[in-house]
């Protein structure tokens, strides 16, 4: 019989016991991972056969783009070329001085 105060009530464990039985749980999914998922599915019947669903909109939105949708071409020039670097000009007068200011946005990812 266990009392207050006894060094068996200070460990709740057998020895070679886990405290923790089940394991940490399992992550559940993100949009992402789910869209990911849902776009690796080989279900869409095209002429030349059933392709995933990521290249039946690549393909729509190539179609798109040249039929002139303006945001589906430009949607695919930034992710084709990358977005261009951003560059703005301003002139700043600083006490009775004038200076010029030029701003470079961040490099993105694809431009050479």
């Amino acid at each position: 019989m266990n009392k207050k105060g006894n060094i068996q009530n200070l460990k709740p464990f057998k020895k070679g016991q886990s405290g923790n039985p089940k394991g940490r749980p399992k992550k559940e999914l993100c949009l992402t991972d789910i869209l990911r998922e849902q776009a690796n599915i080989e279900d869409v019947e095209t002429l030349q056969g059933k392709i995933k669903r990521k290249h039946a909109i690549a393909n729509k939105l190539w179609e798109l783009a040249m039929s002139g949708d303006v945001a589906a071409l430009k949607y695919l020039y930034d992710r084709v070329d990358g977005r261009p670097i951003e560059t703005v000009k301003q002139d700043v007068v600083v006490e009775d001085r004038s200076l010029q200011v030029e701003y470079i946005g961040p490099e993105v990812k694809g431009n050479k």
